[in-house]
């Protein structure tokens, strides 16, 4: 590939992003979301019955009722970032023009245990008891230059009395199920307290 057709390429690529994450591509980005959380799980499953529904619940997995959010550094925009970045591609002369920085930074279960619970407060208040009690709330933490450090995951006494049917979270090839009632799926009620990991073999 020459230089010109990696630029081109990189446009585009960076035009697809602003358009997938415009608003009215969000149902697409939350079965995204839960598709992933699911895949680290290593099970076998249809994307095809990932659905997106009315929200409240924002996604349905068999019995799952997922309503998703995301976490993301304090001060960022997503959408702008991309197009910003759309921006400087075009003004790029040569592929070292667009190198970025990076420092990876780690995020353990422990650190992801204190992105939720930071976040489920300011939830409750958009979300009636009876509602909270009958979802599966999954937190997509979108962190930039992060990678999973091992350690032990959070007590999931921390996270009953939010109301939730369930809380979990996925952070890029990590998945978390903090916290589930009686009342939650079994698939969660048998993940709570472990990291699971993809497995790419």
């Amino acid at each position: 590939m020459t230089n010109k057709e990696f630029l081109e390429d990189r446009r585009q690529a960076l035009k697809e992003s602003i358009a997938y994450f415009s608003a009215s591509n969000k149902p697409e980005r939350e079965r995204w979301v839960a598709n992933e959380f699911l895949s680290n799980f290593n099970i076998n499953f249809s994307e095809d019955i990932i659905t997106s529904s009315s929200d409240p619940p924002d996604v349905v997995f068999r019995e799952c009722l997922f309503e998703i959010k995301e976490i993301l550094e304090s001060g960022r925009k997503r959408h702008d970032e991309y197009k910003s970045k759309y921006q400087k591609s075009l003004h790029a002369k040569h592929p070292r023009d667009l190198l970025e920085e990076y420092s990876p930074k780690y995020l353990t279960p422990a650190k992801i245990g204190d992105l939720v619970l930071e976040n489920l407060a300011k939830y409750e208040r958009h979300y009636s008891h009876n509602t909270r009690e009958n979802l599966d709330l999954l937190f997509y933490v979108n962190f930039t230059d992060h990678l999973h450090k091992p350690g032990p995951i959070p007590d999931s006494g921390l996270f009953e009395s939010s109301g939730w049917r369930s809380v979990s979270a996925i952070a890029g090839w990590t998945s978390l199920v903090l916290f589930a009632r009686e009342t939650a799926p079994e698939f969660l009620r048998q993940r709570v307290g472990t990291v699971y990991y993809r497995n790419f073999e």
